[in-house]
């Protein structure tokens, strides 16, 4: 029997759960690694505010406003796929200059419809690149379907993400 390394970790939430909090701390306690990693800043729990949602890299700094402007008048937020696809080419760069780890703010709506940063996820686990990542409820069947089997689900503390993370890298 083989045992085929866990590369892949969802941290499972539910709407309106802040989570981008928590990501954040882990990627500041793992910071002693090599990371190609993204996490989410501004925006708001309730609703969207496009002015201030953007991905921030955990290694370089630079920031990049994640959902389109749509005007007063629109409802809902949008991706912008043109952010994601700058997002992707700059997380693909920092992978390839190599990194212990990627910490990536989702698996959502878009990675679960095979766009998104869902080709950075696959570049990672091809590399043996740990990676810890959050998925909201209604996503978990995309996930799960996504990983195969080769992932796992970590509770929504801090402490359980860091320690998967570091014993993942040391790997």
């Amino acid at each position: 029997m083989t045992i085929t390394p866990c590369f892949l970790a969802a941290i499972a939430f539910e709407p309106r759960q802040d989570v981008d909090t928590l990501l954040s701390d882990v990627a500041a306690a793992l910071s002693g690694f090599r990371m190609a990693s993204v996490v989410q800043i501004g925006g708001k729990n309730e609703g969207c505010d496009v002015k201030t949602m953007a991905l921030k890299s955990v290694r370089d700094g630079w920031g990049i406003r994640i959902l389109e402007e749509r005007g007063e008048q629109a409802r809902g937020c949008r991706l912008s796929p043109h952010a994601i696809t700058e997002v992707v080419a700059r997380l693909e760069r920092e992978l390839a200059d190599g990194a212990d780890m990627l910490i990536v703010n989702r698996f959502g709506r878009s990675e679960s419809e095979s766009y998104g940063l869902r080709r950075v996820f696959e570049r990672a686990v091809i590399n043996g690149v740990p990676v810890p990542t959050a998925v909201r409820s209604d996503y978990m069947a995309a996930w799960a379907e996504f990983h195969d089997g080769l992932g796992r689900t970590l509770p929504r503390e801090g402490e359980a993400v860091i320690a998967w993370a570091k014993a993942h890298a040391a790997a």
